[in-house]
């Protein structure tokens, strides 16, 4: 539960942090991938975060209903994607 919050907190101010570059480069901010990959993690984060605060989308990973499972299928390609995000931005920072 803890974790979360940390987690939604650092969204939110990472998200900041994109729209603050958003609005002083305009639409070409859109125009580096780069970009897209620093936006996509934390959106993604804190669309999760709120759908588990109100509709408790991540509890049906704990339940063995068949009528969960596409839940658990869109849920787990949404980690995915943040995932991959945030990996690609550590190798381009470690530039590896």
């Amino acid at each position: 539960m803890i974790i979360e919050e940390i987690m939604a907190v650092f969204s939110l101010y990472f998200l900041g942090l994109e729209i603050l570059q958003v609005k002083s480069d305009g639409f070409a901010y859109f125009t580096s991938i780069w970009n897209f990959i620093d936006f996509i993690p934390p959106v993604v984060i804190l669309s999760l975060y709120l759908l588990q605060e109100f509709y408790g989308v991540l509890d049906d990973f704990k339940s063995e209903d068949p009528n969960h499972e596409r839940n658990k299928e869109i849920v787990a390609v949404c980690l995915s994607i943040a995932t991959f995000c945030l990996w690609m931005k550590g190798l381009y920072f470690l530039r590896i």
